[in-house]
């Protein structure tokens, strides 16, 4: 008897042995997940935009993407663990390119430099930063809020969703166009500024054009114009600053994938080519339009790469001039 049970024994112990060894070997064999970071908190549009990639990015790269939110710091602590993230790990954050040009530019990021400790991988929106009134104000147009800030200089106040940032710089930069002396409101986020706004606590705020859409519809808010070159194609019935003869055209916003500057160029591309055909989609691209307002817009690490370049050249001289200190 022992005889017997010996061979069926061994049989057996193999077959353990080798459904073990082949669950092993599928385990290993699981794609490594994609972790995309997001500089800002849960539900706000960075948000919002990376999860809408993430939904699609899997089907070209092969792999999960998993979307996490390293909230604070205008971006910089998402940027901080991307820029410190060692080779061989696939990371990477989908930011507005504010988080990465302003808090540099002004003192605010530190233990990174994003011109060498980071890699741009693609641009993936553009979209238009406007100036906003609230819906009872009497201010229709890019000439009729000049009008109105001229006969009231001391009085010119623009409201932003922070200090530091692109809204700042670029109110500064339009009072300076008009020829008035202007006071940048910085405001705790978007909510608290809208709030101003309606009522008109305050008289003006610059923000991004799409994220007050639903107001405008509503009639609580009115955009007076966009300080961008050309109109945007998808809010073509709003003015630009330029077109009344302030040319003030630097209030084009983007979004971009970036990347830690130790991955390879074989994962840039890799990345690249997935969100250039995820952006193709066309459920990507409805996502994007009509629920942020913002343009489908990819271009290339290359072209993202000269894209930032120019607006690291474009803003230092501005805040060097502004004496902007942070707080």
């Amino acid at each position: 008897m022992p005889s017997k049970l010996k061979p069926l024994f061994r049989l057996a112990l193999a077959h353990a042995i080798a459904l073990c060894g082949g669950a092993a070997l599928a385990q290993q064999s699981q794609p490594t997940p994609v972790t995309m970071l997001v500089g800002f908190a849960p539900g706000g549009t960075s948000d919002a935009v990376a999860r809408v990639l993430a939904q699609k990015l899997p089907e070209y790269l092969k792999q999960p993407v998993v979307v996490e939110n390293r909230t604070g710091a205008l971006g910089t602590i998402a940027l901080r663990e991307l820029a410190n993230t060692p080779a061989g790990k696939p990371v990477f954050a989908l930011m507005p390119f504010s988080a990465v040009v302003f808090p540099a530019l002004t003192g605010m990021a530190s233990g990174y430099d994003p011109l060498k400790d980071l890699k741009p991988v693609a641009s993936v929106t553009s979209y238009p930063l406007g100036l906003v009134v609230g819906g009872d104000s009497k201010v229709r147009t890019p000439t009729d809020l000049v009008n109105s800030l001229k006969a009231a200089p001391g009085d010119a106040q623009f409201g932003t969703a922070g200090a530091g940032g692109h809204n700042h710089f670029l109110g500064l930069q339009l009072a300076k166009v008009i020829g008035v002396e202007a006071t940048i409101v910085p405001y705790k986020g978007n909510g608290p500024l809208i709030t101003d706004l309606i009522p008109g606590h305050v008289a003006a705020g610059l923000m991004v054009a799409g994220e007050v859409t639903p107001f405008v519809k509503d009639g609580k808010l009115r955009i007076v114009g966009v300080l961008t070159a050309n109109r945007s194609p998808l809010m073509p019935d709003v003015p630009t600053f330029a077109e009344h003869g302030f040319p003030v055209t630097a209030g084009e916003a983007w979004y971009g994938v970036w990347t830690h500057a130790r991955a390879s160029a074989g994962e840039v591309a890799q990345m690249q080519d997935a969100v250039s055909k995820a952006l193709a989609t066309p459920e990507v691209q409805q996502s994007l339009i009509e629920k942020f307002a913002m343009q489908p817009d990819f271009r290339p690490a290359a072209q993202t790469e000269k894209r930032l370049q120019a607006d690291f050249e474009q803003w230092a001289p501005v805040i060097k001039a502004s004496g902007f200190k942070p707080q």
